[in-house]
């Protein structure tokens, strides 16, 4: 991993380039489906890492209360020119690592590029805060990859180890292969849902 790849400026340098090979460029077949079945009837939802926030749009169209994370101030220009200052204003500017949210007081953390791009040694926090935000019976819900990279970033999980990384804070309700996924992520992304155990 690069020294500077949790650094505001890699992030900003990456979306000035137009060097995001991860940016689906919409809501992905999966969520819409999600979205579809569960009405979020004003139910909290994080997104860490939201970059150009499709899905925030997408959320908050379905009735979901929105909040979202981005360190990247440039990602969040393109997300007020993606889906407009409204939904925009649901993204906070800063660091995942440094949110204070209560504990238990968010129904649904949706993972898109966020996790695979943590190098592995920050996995055991991002589970903890996971863990500590998401109410029991809450999800957390997404895309995770799975496999290896010969020169990550991303960071895809090695299968072997979702047991033991995921289970002790939530139990596995749903997990396929993802119906479309971006081609560097060709088989590899799933789309899972985690229930917070209670």
């Amino acid at each position: 991993m690069p020294d500077d790849c949790e650094s505001i400026e890699f992030w900003n340098q990456r979306y000035r380039d137009q060097k995001m090979a991860w940016d689906y460029g919409g809501v992905p077949p999966d969520l819409t489906n999600f979205l579809a079945e569960q009405p979020g009837s004003n139910a909290s939802v994080l997104i860490p890492g939201c970059g150009s926030g499709y899905e925030i749009a997408a959320f908050r169209n379905a009735g979901y209360k929105v909040k979202a994370i981005e360190i990247s101030p440039e990602a969040i220009v393109r997300a007020r020119s993606t889906i407009g200052e409204t939904a925009s204003r649901c993204i906070e500017q800063g660091d995942f690592f440094e949110m204070n949210l209560p504990r238990g007081s968010v129904q649904i953390v949706y993972e898109r590029t966020f996790h695979c791009a943590l190098h592995p040694r920050r996995r055991p926090d991002y589970l903890q805060s996971m863990a500590n935000w998401i109410e029991p019976g809450g999800y957390l819900l997404g895309f995770f990859l799975y496999g290896s990279e010969s020169e990550p970033p991303p960071y895809p999980m090695d299968p072997s180890l979702r047991e033991t990384a995921f289970l002790p804070y939530f139990s596995l309700k749903n997990s396929r292969l993802s119906q479309r996924p971006i081609p560097m992520h060709q088989n590899m992304e799933y789309w899972q849902v985690w229930q917070r155990k209670g």
